[in-house]
């Protein structure tokens, strides 16, 4: 038993120096709470500025749910989203150039 005993001591010790063993556990709870810290502190972060959002809604199911669901209000209780919402034309390609030149142009933020 004293021979189970010995070699369990020398490889865990022969483990516990290695250079990947000490920098997996120093860096391995600094990345666990930036998983945990990142995430809150970009919640917390307010936007204080309007965004215009084009939808693309071919069902008309869409478009009226995502509306309610981003009614999130600024300091001073105007929308931070303002959904507008584009007719789905025969040319899909077309439109989503039209839209494309409206986000460069800076009158959308994005669309989808």
């Amino acid at each position: 038993m004293k021979k189970i005993w010995a070699v369990i001591k020398r490889e865990y010790l022969q483990i516990v120096r290695t250079k990947g063993f000490i920098i997996g556990t120093v860096l391995g709870p600094v990345i666990m709470s930036l998983f945990i810290v990142v995430p809150l502190v970009v919640s917390l972060v307010s936007v204080d500025r309007q965004e215009n959002i084009g939808v693309i809604d071919a069902s008309g199911q869409i478009f009226m749910d995502l509306d309610k669901r981003l009614d999130k209000k600024l300091k001073d209780g105007s929308r931070q989203y303002q959904l507008s919402k584009f007719k789905v034309t025969e040319d899909l390609d077309a439109l989503k150039e039209e839209l494309n030149q409206k986000v460069l142009a800076k009158e959308l933020s994005s669309y989808i």
